[in-house]
């Protein structure tokens, strides 16, 4: 299996060769050139996973937030539903009441 950190270890000193190399100004051959783009590309690589977890993170924390809101107003709904299943109710209860009334009132 291919070992990440053996393999940066090996990347970094080489590339740290290549940078002296380049700090005195000296002329670098085609597989120097490599091992700075194979530096840079991991560079790229490890910031944009970086940046992909903490754009997940920040996912994540934005959509617990939505998800209680939504929860919350889901539960106020069900709140409002049983308040106007009660009312109605009480209405039906009244409604018998006063036919009932009217009833007896036509019998008398």
């Amino acid at each position: 299996m291919f070992d990440d950190n053996m393999f940066e270890k090996w990347l970094n000193e080489k590339a740290g060769e290549v940078f002296d190399k380049v700090g005195r100004e000296e002329a670098i051959r085609p597989d120097e050139m490599i091992i700075l783009v194979l530096k840079a590309q991991v560079n790229h690589f490890t910031h944009l996973g970086t940046d992909l977890r903490k754009d997940m993170r920040d996912l994540r924390e934005d959509m617990s937030a939505e998800i209680k809101d939504l929860r919350e107003e889901m539960n106020e709904l069900r709140r409002e539903t049983n308040d106007l299943r009660k009312d109605m109710n009480e209405l039906r209860q009244e409604s018998i009441s006063l036919r009932r009334d009217m009833n007896t009132l036509r019998e008398d």
